[in-house]
C-alpha cells in the first residue's frame, strides 16, 4: 500500500495529506474538549500539523515550478 501512495502524483499526495490533517486535528480537538476543556493541547497540536502542512505545500510549489520550467 504503501508502495502505491509514493507513487501517486504530488498533487494527490497533498490532497491526501490534507485531508489525513483535517481529519485528525478534528478528532484532537474533540478529545480535548471531552476530557480536559480547560486545556488547549488540541490547539496547539492543530497548529503544528497546520504549519506541517503549510511547508508541504511549499515543497509542492516548487517542485512543481521547477518541473513546468524544465519541461
Amino acid at each position: 500500500m504503501e508502495e502505491k501512495i509514493k507513487r501517486l502524483p504530488a498533487k494527490a499526495q497533498l490532497q491526501r495529506r490534507a485531508l489525513r490533517i483535517v481529519l485528525l486535528s478534528a478528532l484532537m480537538l474533540i478529545i480535548n474538549h471531552q476530557f480536559t476543556p480547560g486545556m488547549n493541547w488540541g490547539l496547539w497540536a492543530t497548529v503544528g500539523l497546520c504549519a506541517s502542512f503549510l511547508f508541504d505545500l511549499i515543497d509542492y510549489i516548487i517542485i512543481r515550478r521547477n518541473t513546468t520550467e524544465e519541461e
